[in-house]
This record gives structure tokens, sequence and C-alpha cells, in this order.
């Protein structure tokens, strides 16, 4: 099942990009042809094929020979090898599992790359990715201690970034980061979604500390917190309970 899934994420990959990159010029993604975003060129089947069409193509337009960009092999590799991922740690939870997984796995990769391209959170991603997640936690589970578990880390996630926002005036975080903060609480629950922060600021932290000692950036400036957001939440959702387990003895 697992290169299954691989195959699968290589093809849904594929469409993410269409996705992000619609979004982004408020377009719908549900109709049309995919087209070059520099010519508007319609693309045929066989310009579409993940990752070797980029490389066939030389990395460049059939029609106006422009570069194609990098995001686009590296969104359908991600998606395939993330799939795979899932199918590895949660195939012996069920199929309901996997599924979860999956589709968790995709709003977190174009709020992944949105936020690392375009410094913004959509709400367009963010709320539909809360109510998907309200189905699965709802449909699996009836215990009003477990519910009240999982609406404590949907307010522990929104209220940690909503203090910092309110605190500095919008200059710590944005208002985009309360509702990623809501969304990583209604993925992981409680206590998931201490893991989950704690990873993200583990992984920014160090990306930060990379980018100050290449040049890259200067103290002061921002990065991009949903980026470090979606990769911690994906890493608690497949191994927080574990995460949690060893950190809290300590």
């Amino acid at each position: 099942m697992v290169f299954f899934l691989f195959f699968l994420g290589l093809l849904i990959g594929s469409f993410l990009n269409a996705v992000i990159f619609r979004l982004r010029a408020g377009e719908s993604f549900a109709r049309g042809r995919s087209y070059c975003p520099k010519c508007r060129k319609n693309l045929a089947w066989y310009e579409l094929v993940p990752i070797l069409s980029f490389f066939l193509q030389g990395a460049r337009c059939r029609g106006c020979k422009q570069r194609i960009d990098w995001q686009y092999p590296l969104v359908e590799l991600a998606t395939g090898l993330g799939f795979l991922l899932i199918g590895l740690v949660a195939g012996s939870q069920g199929l309901w599992k996997v599924i979860e997984g999956c589709l968790f796995f995709l709003f977190l990769l174009v709020l992944f790359v949105y936020d690392l391209r375009y410094g913004l959170i959509p709400d367009q991603v963010v709320l539909p990715a809360i109510a998907t997640a309200a189905v699965f936690f709802l449909t699996t589970h009836r215990s009003p201690l477990v519910i009240g578990y999982w609406l404590l880390g949907i307010m522990i996630g929104s209220g940690f970034f909503a203090l910092q926002y309110y605190a500095s005036r919008g200059r710590w975080v944005g208002d985009g980061d309360i509702r990623f903060g809501a969304l990583m609480g209604a993925m992981l629950g409680w206590p998931g979604v201490l893991a989950g922060l704690f990873l993200s600021y583990i992984i920014g932290g160090a990306a930060a500390s990379c980018l100050l000692l290449a040049g890259k950036k200067q103290f002061g400036q921002t990065l991009p917190m949903g980026t470090f957001l979606a990769l911690g939440t994906f890493l608690a959702w497949l191994w927080g309970d574990q995460i949690f387990r060893w950190y809290w003895p300590l």
C-alpha cells in the first residue's frame, strides 16, 4: 500500500501546485485546464507527468521556453514522500487513519509553501482544514472527556498565539498564526498540540540560527512562522505521543 500512496502523492502534488498558484492569483482551482503561468499556454497531459515532465522538458515551458519554478517537482516529490511516510507510520491503525493523515498533510503542505513564498497564511486553506479536522475527530470520538481535551488543544493552540499577538500589538506574530494555532489544536488535540508547538519552535529556531550565520537574515527580521508550524504539526501528528512521553519525564 505504501508504494501506491507514494505514486498517488506524486499525482496529487501536481494538483497542489495548481492550488497554490491559483490561490495566489485569486482564481478557482476547481475549474479549467492547467496552463503555464507565464505564457498562459494550456498544458497537454504529457507536460503534467509528475517530476518526469519537469526534467524531460529541461525545466522549461515547451511554449514560451521560460524556466519552470523548482517548486513544482519539489512539491510533487514532497507529497509522494509525505504519503509514503504516513502509510509507514499510521498504516497499522487502519485506512481511516491513513486518509486522515493524507488530508491533513495536503492542507499543511499548501500552508508550508504559501507562507514560505508569500508570507501569508490564507484563511481559504486554514478554515477548511479546521473543519476537516473536526469532522475526523468527531466521527471517531464520543467521550465527553476526550472531546473536552480536544477543545482544550484548540484553545491552547490559538490562545498561545493570541496572547503574543495582543501583547505585541501584532509585532511578534500575525493574526493568521492565531488561526493556525487553532488548526494545530484541531489536528493534534491535547497534549499533542504541545508537541507541535515544541517542534515548530525548535525547527524555527534552528532555521533562524542557520540564516543568521549565513548572513541571509539579520536580527529583527521576520521568518514565515506558518512554514515551521506546518512542519511541526505534521511531525507531531506522526510521532507526537512518543515525543510527549519522552519530554514529559524530563
